[in-house]
């Protein structure tokens, strides 16, 4: 049989089904993959015998290749199963397998080739490896990755083939058939977190008893189609893998032992998918918050504020100043019966739920998503609407907007997750202003805010006649030229602009990269470029893209 079975495609085989104790129990049509579950398509009239309470059964194809379908159900002549092993297999394995879709991408992106071809090549900025172990009341096992690698021979053409794999191995004893299926999840949802796009099951392989690794297929996701072009898919992910090289003990640790995990952050990776009805997917995300704000406010004992018992309080002391007052008798018996007259204590609603999240969340975080107070309204009001089956009204509540609002949702939801798993703000805010992934681009993030954090020294703050000046000159929000005193002051400089407007006119159509002395005539050292940036007076903002400054000394 082939060593592979790859998750995306489907296959069929003519098979004999058997168990190792009954012998030979009939023909049939294996089917799987694609997504699907297996099942095998019994022959009517093929004389199959049924063998009461077995959930382990084999196959046998044709053409030589084997099969253990595994938690098999029967049902007018169709075998259902779980999970399909091509081969045979045990109670259980050692290790598993897993090779992820695009990931490989993401981890091996700045690794290359170098040397003379038919001499010598090396790889150069090797990949560092992750290498992690979990063992707490609930899990046992080491995890690992490792570059699967081989070249393909095709006429002239050679081409090499690397893949990232993951490793399962179990401390003490075996991986149950429920952990085939669950540890690849597992592994595909803190991975879909962390660069903010869902990835999927390629291959997996289990140990069988014999020590030899053989291919697994169970129903999983589809892969998500790339909408963006190969090679730059580390790019698109949130967070780049060198923030993480050294700490995947660490965020392994603390997703594995996060209340959140197994609820609201499996949840979260598998709201990457969603691509139906705009209304489900604000179902989806609104639950979500609302889901993970309660779990949050349980955790750290948040509770309502208690004001039954200030309205009697304040009851009581306004009794107090009556000019005949009641005695300390008549004010025991009328306590108890002011108390049972107003309600029990309240649990907390989902506003006060959300405002802790809030106000729990880095300041800068919270500024730069810029998820107003009447933003949160609004889309629980949608939810809500949507939630009791009626028709959210598009005219009172544009769908751009609501479509904003989820996206920042995501996005806050996100964040959450990483510093749960020990991603600081900091780090966060590095990875969000470099990224091209789609979280990033929803225009009604406050990316000045961003870039003010993350690159300080492209805010310019100058006088209000320099600020006045380049704001009146349409031509200087492209390619202005600035020059700095010894005191960092900065004024606008024609003499520089006309300088690089003359190199922009002479220059040749396809000439190279120019030095800065070519263009304004003095040493490189006193140039400094800034691709965006904004000039800053009293509060108020310019924004300029490819500034130069230049130096007086």
């Amino acid at each position: 049989m082939n060593n592979e079975i790859d998750f995306s495609k489907q296959y069929e085989y003519d098979v004999e089904m058997y168990h190792d104790d009954y012998g030979i129990l009939g023909p049939g049509t294996l089917y799987f993959g694609g997504g699907k579950f297996a099942y095998v398509s019994l022959e009517v009239f093929g004389g199959f015998v049924r063998p009461d309470g077995e959930t382990i059964l084999k196959a046998r194809a044709k053409s030589g290749e084997k099969f253990t379908l595994i938690n098999c159900t029967y049902q007018d002549y169709i075998i259902h199963s779980d999970l399909i092993i091509g081969g045979d297999i045990g109670s259980g394995t050692n290790d598993i397998i897993i090779r992820y879709a695009d990931i490989s991408d993401w981890f091996m992106f700045d690794q290359d080739v170098k040397g003379i071809i038919g001499e010598s090549l090396t790889w150069t900025n090797p990949v560092p490896q992750m290498n992690v172990s979990i063992e707490n009341e609930d899990e046992s096992f080491s995890l690992r990755s490792d570059i699967s690698s081989k070249i393909s021979k095709r006429g002239e053409d050679r081409t090499i083939h690397q893949h990232i794999n993951f490793i399962f191995s179990r401390i003490n004893g075996e991986f149950s058939f429920s952990d085939l299926k669950n540890k690849p999840h597992e592994l595909s949802s803190l991975l879909s977190i962390l660069i903010a796009y869902p990835i999927s099951i390629s291959n997996m392989w289990v140990t069988s008893s014999s020590g030899y690794q053989v291919p697994a297929y169970f129903p999983a996701f589809k892969r998500v189609e790339r909408d963006f072009d190969e090679n730059v898919f580390w790019r698109n992910a949130l967070v780049s893998r060198p923030t993480l090289d050294a700490r995947w003990q660490t965020i392994f640790e603390r997703y594995y032992n996060s209340i959140y995990r197994k609820v609201h952050w499996i949840r979260l990776a598998g709201m990457q998918r969603h691509e139906g009805f705009w209304e489900y997917k604000v179902l989806g995300y609104v639950s979500l918050l609302d889901g993970y704000a309660s779990e949050l406010t349980k955790a750290n004992k948040i509770k309502p504020t208690n004001t039954k018992k200030e309205k009697i309080d304040s009851i009581f002391e306004a009794l107090s100043t009556f000019k005949n007052p009641l005695s300390k008798e008549q004010l025991n018996e009328i306590r108890p019966i002011m108390e049972s007259a107003f309600p029990k204590r309240r649990n907390l609603n989902f506003t006060e739920k959300y405002n802790y999240l809030i106000e729990t969340t880095d300041a800068n975080i919270v500024k730069i998503i810029n998820l107003s107070e009447d933003d949160f309204k609004l889309i629980k009001h949608a939810r809500d609407t949507i939630a009791h089956g009626s028709a959210v009204d598009l005219i009172e509540i544009p769908y751009e907007k609501i479509h904003s609002i989820t996206e920042k949702l995501a996005l806050l939801l996100t964040f959450r997750a990483l510093n749960d798993f020990g991603m600081t703000p900091d780090e966060f805010m590095e990875n969000l202003a470099r990224t091209h992934n789609r979280l990033r681009f929803n225009k009604k993030l406050n990316m000045v805010h961003l870039q003010r954090i993350t690159d300080p020294a492209s805010f310019l703050t100058v006088s209000q006649p320099v600020f006045d000046k380049i704001s009146n000159l349409k031509s200087a929000i492209l390619n202005a030229c600035l020059t700095k005193d010894s005191k960092g002051e900065l004024e606008y400089s024609e003499k520089h602009v006309a300088a690089y407007k003359a190199w922009l006119e002479q220059r040749p159509a396809k000439s190279g990269p120019t030095s800065f002395e070519d263009i304004f005539d003095v040493a490189k050292e006193r140039v400094t470029h800034i691709g965006t940036a904004f000039l800053e007076f009293d509060g108020n903002l310019k924004e300029l893209y490819d500034v130069y400054i230049i130096s007086d000394a």
